[in-house]
């Protein structure tokens, strides 16, 4: 009895272990075909993206400047009298205000566009660094 059921074992081994060889193998094959155009596709999206990205904050950027640069234009005349009545004080806020959102918004989308411009040349300048920037925040 217990050579048959050590015999039987020992079949179930073999063909668990040929079935793992065969797996590997397969996994190895379509690893090989697929890799380099899933690194292709990544590298691309990767590079689009955050070129989109500086697009975008460009736009908003350059939107807002123009906005606030418009809105002070046209109340430039509160900055020249010397006693201002109600609108004319909440005029005032209302540039102040915006000014000061201006300047904090343009600070950071402009540390972040050049952020996404410097990740769109490192793609094209040094696609093996982005891809083990890749790797390791995949392998953490």
């Amino acid at each position: 009895m217990y050579k048959s059921m050590n015999e039987q074992m020992q079949k179930y081994s073999e063909e668990l272990i040929e079935w793992v060889k065969l797996a590997a193998q397969d996994a190895t094959k379509l690893v090989h075909q697929e890799l380099p155009l899933f690194i292709q596709e990544y590298l691309s999206w990767y590079f689009y993206s955050n070129l989109l990205w500086a697009i975008l904050g460009t736009v908003f950027l350059l939107t807002s400047l123009i906005l606030f640069f418009k809105n002070l234009k046209a109340h430039s005349y509160v900055f020249e009298k010397d006693r201002l009545d109600a609108g004319e004080t909440a005029k005032l806020l209302t540039i102040i205000v915006l000014g000061f959102f201006t300047i904090i918004s343009s600070f950071n989308f402009g540390i972040t566009t050049l952020g996404n411009i410097r990740d769109c040349l490192k793609v094209k300048i040094a696609p093996r660094l982005v891809l083990a920037e890749f790797a390791k925040k995949i392998t953490k």
